[in-house]
């Protein structure tokens, strides 16, 4: 892009029009107006779109004190707005960190070595580590027989603490384990018999060993029982890096967000950020709560919830780019599992059938091999009776005799589907039937629509996204005017059913897009258990007549059936970069190769480049509340634009189909926000 001279092709002053301070002239300038117009010149004005049209008629608006760009045909677009993102892990900071590569345990003890070589920690001090990959990797080896084993060599003298790369799975050695306390604040520590008594609540999401001890592995809330701190405890031991969030925002052409998960602490960086100067992104806070200290007596008292969420939206009326008319609700975990595991460890996500419990060989495991023989039927005569006698099958010796016959564990024979995690992990609370997590979701959903608030549920397995429909069904047969744009994000498993009940209703679906592909390994983590597959090859995992394939990611079905489609990156999950671009591309086309050979996730659900654009622009303005000041470029509207250097809807249209793919590299030139340039590339030698 180019400035040129004001006045070049027009006389200064010479019309009735504003004058505006900038011009952006002889471009493609993909509007996302309702009819898709793509004009060639914008002009600004304080911050707002006054004009938008051909080249010649932005003359008129320009005077002496304009700064006129050419474009030089490039591709402009709305800025673009992240709907389900966690911006304050987004941030480098120097701590050690895996980068969620895949590691076998020899390999992630070393890499932990070179962090406590590289960091210097005391004795006595937290080994906090981010971005482990908990889902590929973490093979046992000849040295270390489970992950516990691996993290008790870095330490058995202080915490060492693995956080994994979404919030949702973590992993502690055995010191940690062992300095856990009870509610009376007691250290009884969380081991075989606490977990069977006081912690039995906590049983789902903590992983165990043949024998029933913990193996280091810990999901959902007892990540929290354990102590692990979450992905923002280094940004708040070093907010001078707060800036870096802006600007990695703007990197990526990304001038709004939703901040998926916002309570106090999340509150106070972005208030930080804000009183700098440096809030060069419009924020949505997706407010975080917890139940407990609002239930007595088995009841929820949902007026003193509703005052505090309020008086938090309250709180934010004089930021200007901050608001937090939005409430986070988290229904159930996430759909990966581990086969690895003695015996498998499941998913913490809800389903509606029970979970399949696949009989695994690992007898190659060393050499990166695993086989499938067969799945435990889980109404057979023996699972029955393991069910009834479960005290028959809780010592070493039983299990081990058990295994011997059978090839499996016997706690596989326990019918499994999830536990909603309406009350945001509070299961303790609304555990019992007084208060009832289905109750809590509806009652609550309904409550927050009549107070103006969003919901924003993160729902993953098909049970998970039925019963946020449900949810959201019932608040609005309650509230029969209510127009809010709640939204469901994830929905990696979406009955087909309910793809069609999702239009129906007009819910706003924030998919990640760059998930929608084959990932062999990672699959293996999560198909096993939903499809009572013949084989692990790649031809059975990725068969589209398959349930797990055509509920997977339903994003054409929904659309057509009337849902809207926004877009979230979850970052800093899988990777701390947002990857706009990438996410569209994947959209696009949901493939990959495996191996030598490229499959699809389900072709049929493969969107148009419009479909993304408007998912990312308009779209996700509608879903934040915020389409009457951005989200396409039109006049009236906030100048929050960007500039990239290809023409996307051009190459995903061309007749050459391979042409698709070159959207995966594109960049972000210039970002604009509220008609200031917040971001610049860097010039090319």
């Amino acid at each position: 892009m180019t400035i040129v001279s004001a006045c070049v092709l027009t006389a200064c002053g010479n019309n009735s029009e504003p004058i505006a301070d900038d011009v952006y002239q002889n471009g493609y300038v993909y509007t996302v107006d309702n009819q898709r117009t793509v004009a060639e010149a914008v002009a600004i004005k304080a911050g707002e779109i006054i004009y938008v049209g051909s080249t010649q008629g932005a003359q008129k608006y320009v005077g002496s004190s304009t700064i006129v760009h050419d474009l030089q045909k490039k591709m402009m677009l709305p800025g673009l707005h992240d709907a389900h993102i966690h911006p304050t892990g987004i941030v480098d900071v120097d701590v050690c960190d895996l980068g969620v590569e895949s590691m076998d345990l020899d390999q992630l003890v070393s890499a932990l070595q070179a962090c406590r070589v590289k960091y210097q920690y005391d004795d006595k001090e937290i080994i906090f580590v981010l971005q482990w990959n908990s889902y590929i990797g973490n093979e046992p080896t000849a040295n270390y027989p489970n992950l516990i084993s691996a993290l008790d060599a870095i330490s058995t003298t202080q915490p060492v603490y693995l956080a994994g790369p979404d919030g949702h799975s973590a992993a502690a050695n055995s010191f940690a384990f062992s300095q856990v306390k009870n509610a009376q604040g007691q250290v009884v520590g969380l081991n075989k018999a606490t977990l069977a008594n006081e912690f039995s609540q906590y049983r789902p999401f903590v992983a165990v060993d043949a024998e029933g001890n913990p193996n280091g592995n810990l999901t959902e809330s007892a990540v929290h029982l354990v102590g692990v701190p979450n992905f923002l405890y280094p940004l708040q031991q070093n907010p001078q890096e707060l800036p870096k969030i802006a600007k990695k925002l703007n990197k990526y052409g990304i001038t709004s967000v939703q901040d998926a998960w916002v309570g106090d602490a999340e509150l106070a960086l972005y208030k930080t950020l804000a009183a700098t100067g440096n809030m060069s992104f419009r924020l949505t806070a997706a407010q975080a709560y917890s139940v407990s200290g609002f239930v007595q007596q088995g009841k929820v008292d949902y007026a003193a919830l509703i005052t505090k969420v309020t008086n938090t939206r309250d709180s934010l009326r004089q930021y200007p780019y901050m608001k937090a008319d939005a409430v986070k609700i988290m229904i159930d975990g996430v759909q990966e599992g581990s086969i690895i595991e003695v015996p498998p460890t499941l998913p913490t996500s809800v389903m509606i059938n029970h979970f399949k419990q696949p009989i695994v060989n690992l007898s190659a495991l060393d050499q990166g091999q695993v086989s499938l023989d067969g799945y435990v039927d889980l109404n057979s005569e023996l699972c029955q009776k393991v069910r009834s006698q479960a005290e028959d099958y809780d010592e070493q010796d039983e299990v081990n005799d058990f295994m011997a016959i059978h090839q499996y564990h016997p706690s596989q024979c326990v019918a499994e589907r999830g536990e909603l995690l309406a009350a945001n992990g509070d299961t303790l609370t609304l555990k019992g039937e007084s208060v009832p997590a289905v109750e809590f979701l509806n009652t609550f959903v309904t409550k927050l629509d009549s107070a103006d608030f969003a919901v924003h549920m993160h729902a993953v397995g098909d049970g998970a996204v039925r019963a946020a429909i449900d949810a959201i069904e019932a608040a609005k047969t309650h509230n029969k005017n209510s127009t809010l744009p709640h939204t469901i994000a994830h929905m990696q498993v979406v009955h087909p059913d309910d793809q069609k009940r999702l239009g129906a209703l007009g819910i706003y679906l924030a998919f990640t897009y760059g998930w929608a592909i084959p990932d062999y390994f990672y699959d293996l983590s999560v198909m096993p258990f939903v499809e009572e597959l013949t084989n692990l090859e790649p031809e059975t995992l990725y068969d589209e007549a398959s349930y797990y394939i055509q509920a997977s990611y339903p994003a054409r079905t929904a659309k057509e059936a009337g849902a809207i489609l926004i877009a979230g990156s979850d970052a800093p999950v899988d990777t701390r970069e947002p990857v706009p671009f990438s996410h569209m591309a994947t959209g696009m086309t949901r493939n990959a190769k495996v191996g030598d050979e490229v499959f699809t996730l389900n072709a049929n659900q493969t969107l148009s480049v419009h479909d993304m654009i408007a998912a990312y622009t308009i779209n996700g303005a509608k879903a934040l509340r915020q389409d009457h000041l951005v989200g396409s470029i039109e006049v009236g509207k906030r100048a929050d634009l960007i500039i990239i250097d290809r023409n996307i809807v051009q190459l995903a249209e061309s007749d050459d189909p391979e042409k698709v793919y070159e959207v995966y590299d594109t960049q972000v030139l210039t970002t604009i926000f509220d008609g200031k340039s917040v971001y610049q590339a860097p010039t090319q030698p």
